[in-house]
């Protein structure tokens, strides 16, 4: 057992199969946590913060499912790679991970609503996963082991403050083991159904623009502003997925926390997904070059103007942080 492999963010015990070297430059993990992961071999995980990762990788987790036969992956590191791996850079899981206690909560539910079947069953976990569940730091100074006995003691109290809420009940199945089975109260599939019905609460921000050589550079421009304000941008030509277009794209749209109308195109697409968002009740912020003509549908509302794609990163985020936080 001292020569079996670990997983390198949860910590878990692995079998040997379960870790391979892909290339010369990459390893390959398969964990039942933090699901399957490829990493480069020279800098492993220096550009993340690995108790952030952690929860990244659990709520995110690529595992086998029955009926799917695709092997998507995330790849931790930039190369050229096959249709399965979803590339994961530092500032996604810093734009993903939650920022206060609410939103922990929020994501908790989330996720216990979307792992839990059938109303009124629970759902057993270990360890390592209630770590990442409940965004328990597992280490400190982002190398050193945690003590053990203050993490289970955090995972106590955050699991007590949860039954407080009244959103769940919990047990432990084995106090040595610290499984535990967790199942919601009615009052957390009340929140549950509360966030789904709502805004988003993550912090994605999908962009509504037109696609192409020549709008790269005002591409860039849009994410750099979403990223200032804390946010991490979406762009539908950007996210891996085996399903038609529209569909996805609808579905980006819900999970966003807001979404991006860029205008200056007059592309009809864009149009299209500002309808789609504002008829989710989203919030949306249009944004369009000087002395372009809009739509008379969406004229008469605030637009963001830009005169040169420099001047979009810090206007952007002055509108963001004014409007939405």
């Amino acid at each position: 057992m001292d020569n079996m492999p670990v997983c390198h963010v949860c910590g878990i015990t692995l079998t040997p199969q379960s870790v391979y070297k892909t290339s010369n430059s990459s390893c390959f993990f398969e964990c039942p946590v933090c699901g399957r992961y490829e990493v480069g071999r020279d800098k492993m995980f220096s550009d993340f913060d690995m108790n952030h990762l952690a929860s990244f990788l659990f709520y995110n987790a690529y595992k086998d499912e029955p009926g799917k036969d695709e092997k998507r992956y995330h790849a931790l590191f930039r190369t050229e790679k096959d249709e399965g791996s979803v590339f994961v850079d530092k500032s996604m899981v810093e734009s993903w991970y939650p920022k206060t206690f609410a939103e922990r909560v929020d994501k908790i539910l989330l996720y216990l609503g979307n792992h839990i079947r059938h109303i009124g069953q629970a759902i057993s976990l270990s360890a390592r996963e209630t770590y990442s569940l409940l965004f328990i730091d597992r280490y400190e100074n982002n190398d050193s082991a945690r003590d053990e006995e203050d993490c289970n003691n955090e995972v106590k109290y955050f699991l007590d403050s949860l039954v407080d809420g009244k959103y769940i009940s919990y047990s432990f199945v084995t106090e040595e083991a610290r499984m535990i089975y967790v199942q919601i109260s009615p009052a957390g599939y009340s929140r549950i159904d509360e966030l789904q019905k709502n805004t988003g609460h993550g912090r994605d921000v999908f962009v509504a623009m037109k696609y192409g050589d020549k709008t790269k550079s005002l591409r860039e421009s849009i994410r750099a502003g979403i990223e200032k304000a804390g946010y991490h941008a979406v762009f539908d030509d950007e996210v891996e997925h085996n399903a038609y277009i529209t569909p996805e794209m609808f579905k980006h749209i819900r999970d966003s926390k807001f979404v991006i109308a860029e205008l200056t195109h007059s592309n009809n697409g864009a149009y299209l997904e500002e309808g789609y968002a504002m008829g989710l009740g989203k919030q949306v912020i249009q944004i369009c070059q000087n002395e372009v003509q809009i739509h008379f549908d969406t004229a008469q509302k605030n637009t963001l103007r830009w005169k040169n794609e420099s001047d979009i990163p810090d206007i952007l985020e002055k509108r963001i942080r004014a409007t939405i936080d």
